[in-house]
C-alpha cells in the first residue's frame, strides 16, 4: 500500500512553494481550493509521493520532539526530530546543505553525517522549512541500500 502524500498546514504559501521548488528542486503537481478556501499546493518529484502544503492564516508554533539514533554497538549516532518529513535527494548533500544554510537561512537542526552500513552508506543532514517542519535530507549510495534512491 503505497503513501501517496504528507500534507502539512502553511501560513504563507508563496514562501513555502519557493522553498520547496527553488531551493531544493521540487515542482509544484497541481493547486486546488477546498470548501474551507484553503489553497493546497501539490510539491512533488519523480516519484509518486507528493508534500501537500495546505495554507492556514494562523502562526502556529510547529512542536518539535527528538529522538536518538543508536547503532547496533550501542553508541548515539545522532539526535533527530521523531517527526520529520524525508527527501532523498540526487546532489551533493554537503552542497546543498550549505546553499540552503545560505541562501534560505534555514534552521539547521543537524548537520550532515555519514551513516554507514554493509553495501552502502546514507549521507543525512536536518534542517527546518520556512514553517519550521523539520526535513531530513538524505543521500544513498551503494548498490545494497535498503531503502529507494
Amino acid at each position: 500500500m503505497p503513501i501517496t502524500a504528507t500534507a502539512i498546514e502553511v501560513t504563507d504559501l508563496q514562501r513555502s512553494k519557493s522553498f520547496y521548488t527553488d531551493a531544493l528542486g521540487l515542482e509544484c503537481k497541481r493547486e486546488n481550493v477546498d470548501s474551507e478556501n484553503r489553497t493546497h499546493c501539490h510539491i512533488g518529484g519523480e516519484w509518486k509521493t507528493e508534500i501537500e502544503l495546505i495554507e492556514v492564516d494562523s502562526e502556529e508554533v510547529t512542536s518539535k520532539s527528538f529522538g536518538t539514533v543508536i547503532n547496533d554497538d550501542g553508541s548515539q549516532t545522532l539526535t533527530v526530530p521523531k517527526l520529520h518529513i524525508s527527501i532523498v535527494i540526487q546532489e551533493d548533500l554537503n552542497a546543498l546543505f550549505d546553499r540552503l544554510e545560505q541562501d534560505q537561512d534555514c534552521e539547521v537542526i543537524q548537520e550532515p553525517v555519514v551513516e554507514r552500513f554493509d553495501g552502502g552508506s546514507t549521507h543525512i543532514a536536518f534542517v527546518s522549512d520556512p514553517d519550521g517542519y523539520p526535513l531530513e535530507l538524505n543521500l544513498r549510495t551503494g548498490d545494497d541500500h535498503p531503502l529507494p534512491k
